[in-house]
């Protein structure tokens, strides 16, 4: 995963540590607080005012080091006042939320914004964006609401009387956690309620496998549900 190092970014081995690229765009400083999106042959870094992509696969250094030397970014072009941490990809986009309230999509090969739309809550707090080619999932402070990739319709609306804090999805469920501890899991193709629990703490984190649904509470609880139902607890 890249790295700001300095005014480049660098990405390193997950097992190894080394370093397995370094990018250093002339006129391209990567800031410190610079999120970034990454594919196996494709990077998209987000930081205030900027959005700009990079190939991974580069010249190998010339120093002889293993490494990708990466001089010049794909294409870059300018965002006002991204939420930095919202970036994602699908194969064909790169998403991001700003702070006006909109979620935006730009194709990957060229950077050129196909659109814009308003997203309830999106400028309330950070919004968690989890996508593919069939559905954006849209997690703000107020709201879960899912889009249409091509044209960022609006397909549903759910969680809108809920204090949204933790969100993830995968092809059967979205998980949403909130912050008077209530876990709900959702219907990806119509937002319906499925199930839902309570009990824990504020919801901080989720994670999701096949078989369970993984919950981290503020108060240091973590809990194991059975995804079919919500059964299960701490």
């Amino acid at each position: 995963m890249p790295r700001p190092h300095g005014r480049d970014g660098v990405a390193r081995s997950t097992t190894t540590g080394e370093e397995a690229w370094h990018f250093h765009g002339e006129g391209v400083d990567v800031k410190k607080s610079a999120a970034s999106a990454a594919a196996e042959d494709f990077v998209a870094i987000l930081q205030t005012g900027t959005l700009f992509a990079i190939d991974p696969d580069g010249e190998l250094a010339p120093s002889g080091l293993d490494r990708i030397e990466i001089d010049e970014e794909l294409w870059l072009v300018d965002v006002a006042r991204p939420w930095v941490s919202s970036v994602a990809l699908t194969d064909d986009a790169v998403l991001l939320a700003t702070r006006a309230g909109r979620v935006c999509s730009y194709a990957r090969d060229d950077g050129e914004q196909r659109w814009c739309q308003p997203v309830e809550g999106a400028d309330t707090g950070r919004p968690m964006l989890r996508a593919d080619e069939e559905l954006i999932v849209v997690a703000t402070p107020t709201a879960v609401v899912a889009l249409e990739p091509s044209t960022g319709a609006a397909e549903w609306e759910a969680l809108s009387d809920r204090r949204i804090s933790a969100m993830e999805r995968n092809d059967a469920a979205i998980v949403v956690g909130d912050a008077a501890g209530t876990v709900h899991a959702l219907d990806p193709a119509s937002g319906e309620l499925r199930w839902q629990t309570d009990g824990l703490a504020r919801v901080t984190t989720l994670s999701l496998t096949t078989d369970a649904v993984y919950i981290g509470a503020q108060d240091g609880t973590v809990a194991r549900l059975q995804p079919e139902d919500g059964s299960g607890g701490p």
